[in-house]
């Protein structure tokens, strides 16, 4: 079970408009990287494991990548159905096809994968909701890949109320 503090901490910073802070997460799941260390700083009282130190570091990167600069937008659903909704405001297949890479990745790929996605929602103001992000990263090398199958059936299955909860203008 992950921490929801987690995300409470990263809304703070951005409402405390904590850009240094900020600046240091997009960092943070590199471990190589010398902003690492002081991520550390925000993430390590909400991590017991090193598993949840990992899914606590990929989600603030991912957070702290598309808050840049963007205003909070709270959306619901998984990161599938932002995806969905990247998909239909870019008329583009190739957001289907990188969403096939994500849905075959191993726990460890997972953040390359996740930052080039972000950056498109980031730049088309699609939301994420970002408790289950982290909930779902947190579970994704679990036996029976129900997070996998769950985004695979939120990406696909077509829901007018949270296609049209966030249309950008």
């Amino acid at each position: 079970m992950t921490d929801p503090n987690v995300v409470d901490l990263l809304d703070e910073l951005i409402r405390s408009g904590d850009r240094a802070a900020l600046s240091h997460l997009r960092h943070a799941a590199d471990p190589d990287h010398p902003d690492y260390p002081v991520a550390l700083r925000w993430l390590a009282p909400y991590a017991k494991t090193q598993w949840q130190e990992h899914h606590a570091r990929v989600t603030a990167e991912l957070f702290a990548l598309w808050h840049r600069g963007n205003d909070p937008t709270t959306t619901s659903g998984s990161f599938a159905v932002s995806l969905r909704r990247l998909a239909a405001v870019t008329g583009s297949d190739a957001v289907e096809r990188r969403f096939v890479r994500i849905l075959r990745s191993h726990e460890e790929d997972l953040p390359t994968h996740l930052r080039s996605l972000v950056g498109q929602l980031r730049s088309h103001g699609i939301g994420i909701d970002w408790r289950r992000l982290h909930r779902d990263l947190s579970q994704w090398g679990r036996p029976g890949r129900h997070v996998q199958l769950s985004w695979a059936r939120d990406f696909y299955t077509r829901d007018e109320t949270t296609d049209n909860e966030e249309v950008p203008a």
